[in-house]
């Protein structure tokens, strides 16, 4: 299938470059097998919004997507924040620096380009559910 297809927004093609080990393995097909909702959107993933915390716990600063909700005084609003996701299947850092191409759906799980090519695109096992190119 012409890669066009695949991105029609031409954001910077998501994923590993090398597939070995990767399709077929027990560990990514449960990834995979965990997504409910199998209709995806194409998107170039930018910069947004974040709820961050502002005391740290455990040693850690937590951090969330905004999504528009209230919150309390625990959080604090930061913009450009939040600058990437992970691909649910394969954990690819999807990133707004390179202007990374990617697929989401109304879950918001993250597919990166591979993935989603193998998964849901090529004959993967939601490829009857795809619709590739619209909003999730």
């Amino acid at each position: 299938m012409p890669e066009e297809k695949l991105q029609p927004q031409q954001g910077r093609r998501s994923g590993y470059d090398s597939y070995t080990g990767i399709w077929g393995n027990p560990y990514y097909e449960q990834e995979f097998a965990e997504i409910t909702n199998r209709v995806f959107g194409y998107m170039v993933f930018r910069k947004g919004l974040a709820l961050v915390e502002r005391m740290a716990r455990d040693g850690w600063v937590h951090s969330t997507p905004y999504d528009g909700k209230p919150y309390d005084e625990t959080w604090k609003l930061v913009p450009d924040e939040w600058d990437h996701e992970h691909c649910w299947v394969c954990q690819y850092s999807i990133g707004d620096g390179d202007g990374d191409g990617c697929w989401v759906n109304r879950e918001n799980q993250f597919l990166c380009d591979a993935c989603y090519g193998h998964y849901i695109h090529d004959s993967g096992p939601g490829a009857d559910q795809a619709l590739s190119g619209q909003d999730a």
